[in-house]
């Protein structure tokens, strides 16, 4: 999965594949973004699979937590 705040890739790609029940992993820093008053936009795009997964495409997320700097 490739995650983007406004267009602009946050970090690396990254696979969130997990055998067996779910597990909690730790925050990870997505980086430093430029936020505007209105719409902003939090995207997650697939770029492939794992082949341990089942035969499709999904993505689930907790929660995205903000900090103001």
């Amino acid at each position: 999965h490739q995650l983007s705040i406004n267009g602009k890739a946050a970090g690396e790609t990254r696979d969130f594949f997990h055998k067996g029940s779910v597990t909690v992993t730790k925050e990870e820093s997505l980086g430093e973004f430029e936020l505007t008053e209105g719409d902003n936009t939090f995207e997650v795009t697939i770029v492939g699979t794992n082949p341990a997964a089942l035969p499709s495409h999904m993505f689930g997320l907790d929660y995205l937590r903000l900090e103001a700097r």
